[in-house]
């Protein structure tokens, strides 16, 4: 198989507005958006935080920065 040129995926945090970017292979990148598969087996190398991104980067949602998650995920003890 040819080496492929990575691709740069982003998400914006709605707290705090800022933009985290990671590359990722596009071509488990193109297949996750088609739905033939699912994050944590397209990118089974990558931490939990990058699926998060990857996961919002292509379908929107409620992302979450690494700064951020732990102030609004805080729990009271």
């Amino acid at each position: 198989m040819p080496d492929t040129e990575m691709r740069e995926v982003s998400a914006t945090c709605r707290e705090c507005d800022s933009t985290e970017t990671i590359e990722v292979d596009p071509v488990a990148y193109d297949n996750y958006q088609l739905r033939e598969g699912l994050v944590q087996t397209l990118f089974a190398d990558r931490s939990a935080e990058d699926r998060e991104l990857i996961m919002n980067a292509a379908h929107g949602g409620w992302f979450i920065c690494r700064s951020c998650w732990p102030v609004v995920f805080a729990e009271d003890g």
